[in-house]
């Protein structure tokens, strides 16, 4: 819209939902609208789970549905984990402890400006099958990989795969080809969070394929 000169639609807010929505995206987005960007969490199960408010917290609805987080052993945490889901209005097909395959943090709210109480996500660190590991075998999130990558504004879009314990490919899309010095400070963030033992090659595309079913993958590890 923006290269075409199309003019934003005169709307009082953009909702962003279905996969993560990337740092650099989420700037773009309140540039060019200059309105609220709010994000949306649900799934095809549950519809619409949580939802973020005017002054940026991500609400759970509790009318619904019953919420959990559990680590890699199957224990409920505190840290991030899994999102467990237990219906409550599904009375066709209700489901018990449901597996989402999405990491986040929750936080119970005493009295969020908005009005909220309960339980609410610190932020939705993407999938389960997106992850990636550190030298260390210290679990890398997609939204950490996004936290570095959104720092660097030539980035339109982008995909980190783990090739081995220490070797990663980052592979990204950006009108201009980055500088050396660019290069050297973003590999130089990257081996901070994965560890200083690691090895990275950055290869510039003309595109990010999506998955199957249309989403876009931040990361993951070679099979």
């Amino acid at each position: 819209m923006k290269k075409k000169n199309i003019q934003p639609f005169p709307v009082q807010c953009v909702t962003l939902g279905f996969e993560l929505a990337c740092g650099r995206h989420i700037k773009e987005f309140k540039k060019f609208f200059k309105i609220p960007v709010l994000d949306i969490y649900g799934t095809s199960e549950f519809v619409v789970l949580f939802m973020e408010c005017e002054y940026g917290f991500i609400h759970h609805f509790p009318y619904k549905t019953y919420i959990e987080t559990v680590d890699r052993n199957g224990r409920q945490t505190s840290e991030i984990g899994e999102l467990i889901v237990t219906s409550f209005k599904n009375k066709y097909m209700p489901l018990i402890r449901y597996k989402t395959g999405d990491l986040v943090k929750l936080y119970e709210t005493d009295k969020c400006q908005c009005g909220f109480s309960g339980k609410s996500i610190v932020r939705f660190e993407g999938r389960q099958s997106e992850t990636t590991y550190s030298a260390d075998n210290t679990l890398v999130t997609p939204r950490m990989v996004d936290d570095l990558v959104a720092q660097t504004p030539k980035i339109s879009f982008y995909q980190m795969e783990q090739v081995s314990k220490t070797t990663y490919v980052f592979r990204y899309v950006s009108d201009k080809k980055m500088s050396k010095q660019e290069e050297a400070r973003l590999i130089f963030s990257f081996k901070k969070l994965y560890g200083y033992r690691s090895t990275f090659t950055l290869q510039k595309v003309e595109n990010i394929p999506v998955s199957q079913s249309g989403k876009y993958i931040v990361s993951f590890r070679a099979s």
